[in-house]
């Protein structure tokens, strides 16, 4: 039998057809190099960038400080107040050497998590009202903000890329909340896509692949990812954020799909058959065009069981089983 790792790496290869449908948690060893620092690790406190954050223990997630000072109160002085981190003062070979000594790279794909992309980072420096404002009342200064950040980015990942050897890039920019995305087609294609697109080709360019996260309602934003040259997407959340049977329609194919499931499936109603239904609904949407990869770590300890279990059953041998070879 292949590996974890060949299997997944078939799906998006297209040379030989993977045995089964990839789950993240199976396939995938998800770090963080110890170098980065797009949040304070897993504490309350400030970033490589200086932004302040507090770190709630009960969700394992990290939230801009309230109340702190921004590190950018006018986005004209950004070039006298924004500090970008000092890549040659990081060692990059060392930290990879340290982070990637018990890491089983035969048999599991290496993907690296980065935080904060372009447009993220731009409202953690200003604040996230404070980045649209500055859209609109200052366009030029606020282009060549997120340009720069974009351009720092692809440095720095293809520094710690060349040292890591990745096969996956994980990189976060939220786009959306749960009823609608953040800006509109026209704002993202004059602000953030160029900047992804460059970051994009810096990571293809080390010979990564790419998985754009973005979470809540992110779907009219899915044509311009794959027309940058976008490997993957995630999470995908499902209905009722998106509208996961119209994204199969239009997308099903020209992109890998990391995700699917429907965010809120883990309400205390929802039955273990209603689960199991899920999994299989998603599968049947995306998996013939050979675009999906599960992706359960965030629904939580329990419904997550159910789901594993469901993916594996329901996805093990099938294209095969199904006639699609």
């Amino acid at each position: 039998m292949i590996t974890e790792k060949e299997n997944v790496l078939r799906l998006f290869r297209g040379d030989k057809s993977p045995e089964w449908i990839p789950i993240v948690e199976k396939c995938m060893h998800i770090m963080i190099p110890s170098v980065v620092f797009e949040r304070p690790k897993w504490e309350t406190g400030k970033d490589w960038f200086g932004c302040e954050w507090y770190y709630d223990e009960e969700s394992h997630g990290h939230t801009p400080m309230p109340g702190a000072e921004f590190v950018l109160d006018d986005i004209t002085e950004w070039r006298e107040k924004v500090v970008f981190p000092d890549l040659d003062a990081i060692d990059f070979e060392a930290a990879a050497k340290e982070d990637l000594a018990d890491v089983d790279r035969e048999n599991k794909a290496i993907l690296l998590f980065w935080e904060s992309g372009p447009f993220e980072r731009s409202h953690h420096l200003l604040g996230f009202e404070n980045a649209f404002v500055a859209m609109y009342e200052e366009p030029e200064a606020y282009a060549e903000l997120t340009m720069a950040i974009a351009q720092w980015r692809a440095e720095a990942m293809t520094r710690c890329f060349k040292a890591y050897k990745p096969d996956f890039v994980f990189s976060h920019d939220d786009l959306g909340h749960a009823h609608a995305p953040f800006m509109s087609i026209d704002t993202y294609r004059k602000f953030i896509k160029p900047c992804h697109k460059l970051v994009i080709d810096a990571v293809h360019d080390v010979g990564a692949l790419y998985v754009n996260h973005s979470c809540g309602c992110m779907q009219q934003y899915i044509g311009d990812l794959i027309e940058i040259g976008v490997d993957a997407i995630n999470p995908l959340q499902g209905d009722p954020v998106n509208n996961v049977e119209q994204v199969a329609r239009d997308y099903a194919g020209k992109v890998v799909f990391q995700g699917g499931i429907a965010p809120f499936i883990h309400n205390p109603g929802t039955t273990e058959e209603q689960l199991r239904a899920e999994v299989r609904k998603v599968c049947d949407l995306f998996a013939p065009t050979k675009s999906l990869i599960l992706d359960l770590q965030s629904l939580g300890p329990g419904v997550t069981d159910i789901l594993l279990d469901e993916s594996e059953s329901y996805g093990f041998d099938y294209w095969r089983r199904n006639g699609y070879e």
